[in-house]
């Protein structure tokens, strides 16, 4: 049996040339994707857990097009008022309700944008918008991280889903 030979020292580079494809990925290091660099009232805001590259690999900066959205301020205090005096469960029951008939549920809201441009996306967008809102009245509850979890993974899925290059195939 022939052993096959390769060029050890071209494909060390090429490891690591890919190993460090996110470092010299286009804006990445804008001021968009990092925190530091926003204004002091905005760094609270900002969860790790939300950062996703995109399928080029360069760094969307979701959670910054999603905090800097000018209804986000009052869609929160939206939430924080419609939470106050709710338990775990009762928060439970109003995430369930939403994604079955209100404004978490995609197909509801894909009819409502239907023949607009990209209602695929917007639709999806929309529902990370209004994810990551609960998720600010959540945190200001402190309840369990379970359910901050899975808020941000829905948010996450939504926010993917909304920048996915192949949407028209699905």
């Amino acid at each position: 049996m022939d052993i096959l030979s390769f060029d050890k020292e071209a494909f060390l580079e090429y490891v690591n040339r890919e190993n460090h494809k996110l470092e010299i990925a286009p804006f990445v290091d804008s001021d968009y994707s990092n925190p530091e660099r926003w204004d002091a009232d905005l760094h609270p805001l900002y969860i790790r857990e939300l950062d996703i590259v995109d399928y080029d690999g360069r760094d969307s900066s979701f959670q910054y097009y999603l905090i800097s959205n000018s209804n986000f301020k009052s869609r929160c205090e939206y939430y924080i008022s419609l939470t106050k005096d709710m338990n775990l469960d009762e928060i439970n029951d109003l995430i369930d309700s939403s994604e079955k008939d209100g404004i978490l549920n995609r197909r509801k809201i894909h009819e409502k944008l239907y023949g607009m441009k990209e209602s695929y996306r917007v639709s999806f967008h929309i529902i990370a918008f209004e994810y990551r809102c609960i998720l600010e009245a959540v945190k200001l509850k402190k309840f369990s991280q379970k359910l901050q979890s899975g808020i941000i993974n829905s948010c996450h899925r939504c926010l993917a889903s909304s920048y996915n290059p192949n949407y028209h195939n699905s």
